[in-house]
């Protein structure tokens, strides 16, 4: 078997399939360190390899990103609608329902919510519930 290496720098040539590298793309959104794990190979050689042989994927990848931006924007409304709707009906459920959010979503955590975050937030929970919970009959009413 003929070892490939390029002739610029000596180091051993990749070859892939664009159309697997493109559903990588696609199913990743976009991570290119995820599509080289599961292409075999590191982020840096599938870099080079976009570079040097596939400068069109770049515009793919970029694509890939926003989609997956707009689906987590997408996401975040509807989860934020549905808290609201909750704590007019059971805030206690949506008080239990945000904290998991603010404890488990990567977004939460991207935005500085992590365990130390929401146990402060929420030291008075019976107190802001019944807030709420006040707050809501008096609309209602």
């Amino acid at each position: 078997m003929m070892d490939l290496r390029t002739k610029k720098s000596g180091r051993k040539a990749h070859h892939f399939d664009l159309e697997q590298v493109k559903q990588f793309i696609d199913e990743t959104g976009g991570k290119i360190a995820i599509v080289a794990k599961r292409l075999g190979c590191c982020a840096v050689t599938l870099y080079r390899y976009i570079e040097m042989d596939h400068p069109e994927l770049k515009g793919y990848i970029d694509e890939a990103r926003r989609h997956t931006d707009q689906a987590r924007v997408d996401i975040g409304e509807y989860v934020e609608e549905t808290l609201l709707d909750m704590v007019k009906t059971d805030p206690r459920s949506a008080h239990a329902a945000a904290r998991t959010i603010l404890l488990e979503h990567e977004a939460a955590r991207k935005r500085g919510w992590g365990r130390a975050t929401v146990e402060a937030d929420t030291s008075n929970t019976e107190a802001k519930i019944g807030f709420v919970e006040e707050k809501v009959s008096q609309e209602t009413e």
